[in-house]
């Protein structure tokens, strides 16, 4: 068995065992009324290889996203089990749905992206023209911890304990198809927030 397959194989018995839970009968949870984003995180210029955090409040205004069907049903089941995976083809909204999520739970979160590109061109720059000023981009050349962290799953595992320190309400896992089973550490935020 080749070494790929091997962590592969790995990584999957991880995330089946995480969602284990999600099979479990869950008592109806009224689902969370949206609330204004309150806070923001500025950070004073972390030494190297370490981050520290300093919030400031402020208001920011976001507007609800308008869902499809599909969207709010995913969005609606999220909301009561408190975790799961949107699995939808390329195109449909995932992303979208997310943001939604974001705007209803509120912050601080963190979100795991495969590269730096997806980083930048899909979460801050969305962000950013939905509402949210000052995302931190969390990576090898930026360490910044915002209410709104992206971090590369790379970063978020070398500098777990950093972002732990976030206590996130919400952990966003982008393209987890692309893990493998050394990535499983950043599980350990799921089942902080």
């Amino acid at each position: 068995m080749s070494l790929r397959r091997k962590q592969r194989e790995a990584y999957e018995r991880t995330l089946i065992d995480w969602l284990a839970g999600m099979l479990k009968p869950q008592v109806k949870a009224k689902v969370p009324q949206p609330q204004p984003i309150r806070k923001q995180v500025v950070i004073n210029k972390p030494p190297k290889r370490t981050a520290q955090a300093n919030l400031q409040l402020e208001a920011i205004k976001v507007k609800p996203f308008i869902l499809r069907p599909y969207q709010q049903e995913a969005l609606n089941e999220f909301l009561k089990l408190k975790k799961g995976i949107i699995m939808h083809p390329t195109g449909t909204g995932k992303t979208i749905t997310a943001l939604e999520a974001i705007r209803i739970i509120g912050t601080p979160v963190i979100i795991f992206v495969p590269t730096i590109a997806i980083l930048r061109t899909v979460w801050v720059k969305r962000l950013k023209e939905q509402g949210w000023i000052d995302v931190g981009e969390f990576y090898g050349a930026k360490k910044e911890l915002r209410e709104i962290t992206v971090s590369t799953y790379q970063s978020g595992i070398r500098y777990i304990n950093e972002l732990k320190r976030l206590r996130p309400k919400l952990v966003i896992f982008d393209e987890i198809h692309h893990c493998h089973s050394s990535w499983g550490k950043v599980l350990e935020l799921a089942e902080l927030a």
